[in-house]
């Protein structure tokens, strides 16, 4: 029987084969990554009345996919619906679109994410390790939309760990550095790796950052935008030191991701989002049927 990993603020593994694991989390996020290994599911909880539980789920997610199968199913939990009175998590919140940075290490992945999330720069960026993630809302054809964006590292020894996060992706920013050449020539690389992982309709948009830099340019934008046109992605360049087009490149994925999701091409990703009540203040269809409801669709 294959291990079923049950996050209640932290995955706890189920090892029997016909029973629940319910308890408290004992162990330290140190101590716990162990556990994951093997699992092939997860139920990732939050208290719909207790907003901080629901922050947190950001950080369990990193560390679940950090040590945990790239294909496990995981299902995001917002328990305590029969709290609705003291609701302190918009069900809306709780659907975020996973969107990932891939490219070489160097190119400014990092400060493209600092610049959208924080409106930052950081002239001393050090190499990202493994995988660091921020989150932002925004609006989007008149929608609240939540971005979740995954920064992943550039380094090949890395590789194993950022690939996992490829898969519940909806959207992906591919960037090169437009004064590195080589950079750009192994973007081919980084799109066939990330089809060989992602959802095949995953919007994707490559991006030539660092345009502050046009007197060093070894990269012509025609040369791009004619690599873009031939496999269907999107284009910009940008700037995240002088904040050029940043915002309108964020902007353009999610709306594309949005559009897709709205037609049922793509879905918002890996995990599936549903709210538990421990107790109903109505009878539901089911109910009436004699049927004992489980969950429902958030």
């Amino acid at each position: 029987m294959l291990p079923l990993a049950v996050a209640l603020q932290g995955p706890i593994p189920v090892h029997a084969p016909h029973e629940w694991l319910v308890r408290e989390p004992r162990w330290t996020i140190g101590h716990s990554g162990r556990y994951y290994r093997g699992a092939v599911g997860a139920l990732l909880v939050y208290d719909i009345a207790k907003h901080l539980t629901y922050e947190n789920g950001e950080r369990w997610l990193k560390e679940l996919r950090d040590h945990a199968d790239s294909n496990i199913v995981i299902m995001l939990v917002g328990n305590k619906s029969d709290l609705r009175h003291l609701r302190a998590v918009p069900t809306d919140e709780a659907r975020a679109f996973s969107v990932v940075l891939i490219g070489e290490s160097g190119v400014g992945k990092s400060n493209l994410l600092s610049r959208f999330t924080k409106n930052e720069f950081n002239h001393d960026s050090r190499t990202t390790i493994g995988v660091e993630f921020s989150t932002r809302t925004m609006l989007v054809d008149g929608m609240t939309i939540k971005a979740q964006i995954w920064d992943t590292a550039g380094l090949e020894r890395y590789r194993a760990i950022t690939s996992a996060y490829y898969r519940g992706a909806v959207g992906a920013l591919l960037v090169y550095d437009i004064a590195k050449h080589m950079t750009y020539e192994n973007v081919e690389r980084w799109l066939k790796e990330l089809y060989d992982h992602a959802d095949p309709h995953i919007v994707v948009m490559l991006v030539g950052n660092k345009s502050d830099l046009a007197e060093l340019r070894a990269v012509p934008v025609e040369e791009a935008q004619s690599f873009s046109e031939k496999n269907k992605l999107l284009f910009i360049e940008t700037s995240a030191l002088e904040s050029t087009n940043v915002e309108t490149a964020f902007h353009n994925v999610l709306a594309e991701i949005y559009k897709k999701v709205a037609s049922k091409q793509v879905t918002r990703g890996s995990i599936s989002a549903v709210s538990l009540s421990n107790q109903s203040s109505s009878p539901t269809t089911d109910q009436a049927d004699g049927k004992k409801p489980c969950c429902t669709n958030a």
